[in-house]
This record gives C-alpha cells, sequence and structure tokens, in this order.
C-alpha cells in the first residue's frame, strides 16, 4: 500500500501537542506544573499571611490568581506548546519533517521518501500505531512517529484501511 501526501507545521505541531498529552512523562509534568507548584506557592502565600484575618486578606489575590492558574493551564498548556514546536520549526527548513512525502507500507517495513531522503524502519522497531481523530501515528521511537493525515486519503474507508493494515503487518513482525 503506497499513499503520498503532505505533511505540515500543524501536522507536526498536532503531534507534539498528542504526544506530550499522552505521554507519561508529560503528564506527570503538566500535573506537577498545574497542581503541586501552585499548591506550594498557597502554602507560602498563607503562612507569610499569618493565618489571621488581616492576612488572609493579604493572601487572598494570591490564591484567586493560582485558582485560574489550575483552570486556565489546559490552554496556556496547548498555546505554549504550539508557540514553541512553531518557533523550533521556523529555525531551520525542516525537510525531513514538513513537506511531500511518499509511505509505502511493505510486508517487513515502512518505507518513506522525501524530498531529504529515504527511510526503511522495519515493522519490529514500529513502538505503537495511534489512530487519532483525523491522524495516525506510527510511533518508531518514544519520541517521534510517521504523522499520516486523514487528508491523505480520498475516503474514510481508504483511512480505517491504512490503519488495519499498519496493525496487522506489525502483528504479523512481532509472531
Amino acid at each position: 500500500m503506497t499513499i503520498e501526501f503532505e505533511t505540515t507545521v500543524d501536522d507536526i505541531v498536532a503531534f507534539n501537542i498528542y504526544h506530550f498529552e499522552h505521554s507519561p512523562a508529560g503528564r506527570r509534568q503538566a500535573f506537577l506544573v498545574r497542581y503541586v507548584v501552585p499548591l506550594i506557592i498557597a502554602l507560602l502565600f498563607l503562612l507569610m499571611s499569618g493565618l489571621d484575618d488581616s492576612g488572609l486578606w493579604f493572601a487572598f489575590p494570591g490564591l484567586i490568581v493560582l485558582a485560574a492558574w489550575v483552570i486556565l493551564f489546559p490552554i496556556l498548556h496547548r498555546w505554549v506548546l504550539r508557540m514553541s514546536v512553531k518557533s523550533f520549526l521556523r529555525e531551520g527548513r525542516s525537510p525531513a519533517m514538513i513537506g511531500k512525502r511518499t509511505l509505502m507500507l511493505e510486508d517487513d517495513s515502512i518505507f518513506e521518501s522525501t524530498d531529504a531522503g529515504e527511510n526503511r524502519t522495519k515493522w519490529k522497531a514500529v513502538e505503537q500505531i495511534v489512530k487519532d481523530h483525523d491522524v495516525i501515528y506510527i510511533y518508531i521511537s518514544a519520541v517521534l512517529a510517521h504523522v499520516v493525515p486523514r487528508r491523505a486519503f480520498a475516503t474514510e474507508a481508504e483511512f480505517d484501511r491504512f490503519y488495519e493494515t499498519t496493525n496487522k503487518l506489525k502483528a504479523q513482525s512481532a509472531g
């Protein structure tokens, strides 16, 4: 099975956001920044206020800001990730990541061809295959994946068949 498509900056941004939100390390880091750090800061506010009535009024605005942080963190976090990835991609041309590509599913491997070169990945090296809304991620390492957008296919059935084929070929390589 062979497909041709173009990977965009938005595809790479979406992959990075997906990966960070679904990886155990990314979730731990987000939990710490969203909940633990504000909790420590809130405790410091309360300790500095002296826990009397006048001191609590001093701490109240800070506690409101921290509560807003906990509530708004997911939106801010996605925005920061999006801006960071776009900034990293602007630092170079990134022809291996962005642009036209041909992806061929073979019995023993995935073959990819871009303007920057070619590579072949054995199915045994594929860590996982994930279908998320309108994209398939074929992870070839803990942080690197082939990003295959839905728009690479003429129909939903072709998209689903591609996903099923990748899983079948991966499973066959394990046996």
